[in-house]
């Protein structure tokens, strides 16, 4: 390394020292304030609400501090917010505060009457009366349950971040525990509020939020719920259980937008809105949602919808989903573009719907474009596409394993013995290996279909993909009722394909379809229903 860049490299490390000691100093420099020297104690049956405000305001005061919090259960009522209709247990609306307890011995729960309003049982937030920005605050080591709460509104939530300016929050090793309870008459359920709640606003945006190592063991609604103008969060290394929506709801409403988001290493389970336990999206009126990462998680028992994304990474997840409708497990709608589909296991299981395991499509006046789909492992159960591509342009579709048609229950394996030649010496013998569910005569199943539905479709790269199972072709082609341009179909293999290419529904094809270098093992034909007009270079062998 040259001397000048060490110097820097070692200068940048003493800054960032520098920075991480004075965040140190602000959240430790007012000191330690315990909730008990205010009236809060543990386990004592009383309302500890105003006692443990107290506490959080003497840290305010002092500039910063930790409001330490032993084990036990602190019981919180609602309080009116100041200039607001909105209820609320614990305000946060100053900067560098930290509230930690013991772990999970330590709870904080709503209680009481909510008089049917919005309840936050604990809230981050700039103050009405003086809206300088809040920064730096931390939560860790408890457990936030709203089990004591009765007649709220279904915008009850246990952690609310914004209005902004909010900024650098650290939510670590919490549970949070909100699930369905019943009216106190019990006549039917409570309306219930997300986990987490997120939400900034024009010049009030909330950024650089972390949640990270905690478990969502039971939510009403949405697990963490996001509204517009929120930038920079990292949602990393959580367990998401019950969930009575979905566990990330990122679907803003109003005027806004929400970018540069990393969601890794999480495992989700279940979900019950429609198909999917994570939804990732833009603004559907202003700004699509940006930067953003979905990497390394596990989803099991529901899938993953885009919505009017750009500059987005999908990689390295495993998603296994029993989807009740004809979305796909990852659905991606409106205008999606420069998005990477890398290296996923994504399976529709078997009880699901018939359907596509991706399907990518427009909406309205939005359509995707500049996709990458490549290294991922394709598996259904059912009848339907591997991926379902509508009027998409400038795709790249490679490296790709399908199994579609194939039982993930009850499969068998089929061995066959082949003699073939080579250069005129051998016989040699071989072994195929097959993993079907059902001969592939009665399958309609395709690896890859493009349809041109709601507008053109062209500039697809479809290379040394490969699939096995009873499909009715490996690539469906349909120009209906828009036109299909350039497509090249090189170097793919199929196996128990009863049909390499596929053309379907008429249409038109506005430039030649590349077509080489293709193996299809047991299909009866190459090509079946294409127009003669189509100029298309056959490969069979």
């Amino acid at each position: 390394m040259r001397p000048q860049w060490l110097y820097v490299c070692l200068l940048l490390a003493a800054c960032d020292q520098l920075h991480v000691g004075e965040t140190e100093q602000a959240l430790t420099g007012g000191g330690e304030f315990s909730p008990a020297s205010f009236g809060a104690l543990p386990d004592d049956g009383a309302d500890d609400r105003a006692g443990l405000q107290a506490a959080v305001q003497a840290a305010c005061d002092a500039g910063g501090g930790i409001v330490r919090l032993q084990a036990g259960l602190y019981e919180l009522s609602a309080n009116p917010q100041p200039g607001a209709s909105k209820l609320e247990s614990l305000a946060i609306r100053c900067s560098n505060v930290r509230l930690t307890g013991e772990g999970i011995s330590t709870v904080l729960q709503a209680t009481g009457d909510g008089g049917a309003g919005d309840w936050n049982l604990v809230q981050i937030r700039t103050s009405p009366t003086d809206p300088q920005p809040v920064r730096n605050i931390e939560i860790d080591n408890l457990l936030l349950s709203g089990s004591g709460a009765w007649n709220t509104d279904e915008q009850t939530h246990l952690l609310e971040i914004g209005v902004g300016p909010v900024e650098s929050v650290s939510l670590h090793h919490l549970w949070f525990y909100h699930p369905v309870r019943q009216k106190q008459d019990l006549s039917g359920n409570e309306r219930g509020g997300d986990c987490i709640r997120i939400m900034g606003g024009p010049d009030k945006a909330v950024r650089f939020t972390q949640i990270t190592d905690s478990q969502f063991l039971d939510c009403d609604r949405s697990s963490i719920g996001f509204q517009r103008e929120v930038y920079d969060t990292i949602i990393d290394s959580n367990v998401f259980l019950t969930v009575g929506d979905q566990h990330i709801d990122q679907e803003p409403t109003g005027e806004g937008a929400l970018g540069r988001m990393v969601v890794s290493n999480n495992l989700f389970m279940g979900g019950t809105q429609g198909a999917h336990s994570v939804t990732l999206t833009g603004n559907s009126i202003a700004e699509p949602s940006s930067e953003i990462i979905f990497s390394h998680n596990v989803l099991f028992g529901r899938g993953l919808a885009l919505l009017n994304v750009q500059r987005a990474v999908v990689s390295d997840n495993v998603i296994v989903a029993r989807i009740a409708t004809g979305e796909g497990v990852i659905q991606a709608r409106k205008a999606n573009v420069d998005v990477i589909l890398r290296g996923n296991h994504i399976e529709r299981a078997a009880g699901s719907e018939p359907g596509p395991v991706v399907s990518v499509v427009p909406h309205n006046t939005g359509f995707p474009s500049r996709w990458k789909i490549e290294g991922n492992q394709l598996v259904s159960a059912v009848d339907g596409y591997g991926l379902n591509l509508e009027s998409i342009s400038n795709v790249s579709i490679s490296d790709n394993d399908f199994a579609l048609g194939v039982s993930t229950d009850g499969a068998y394996a089929l061995t066959e013995d082949r003699e073939f030649t080579i250069a005129g010496t051998g016989p040699y013998t071989a072994a195929r290996n097959y993993d079907f569910r059902a001969d592939s005569s009665s399958s309609s199943s395709v690896a890859i279909r493009l349809m041109a539905s709601q507008g053109a479709l062209g500039n697809v790269l479809i290379n040394g993909n490969r699939s096995v199972g009873p499909l009715a072709a490996l690539v469906q082609l349909t120009p209906a009722p828009y036109a299909i341009g350039a497509v090249s179909i090189v170097g793919n293999m199929a196996s128990g394909a009863a049909t390499g290419i596929l053309c379907k529904g008429g249409g038109t094809f506005t430039r030649p379809i590349v077509h080489t270098g293709n193996y299809y093992d047991g299909a009866s034909t190459s090509t079946s229903d294409c127009p003669s007009s189509l100029a298309l270079v056959a490969q069979y062998p």
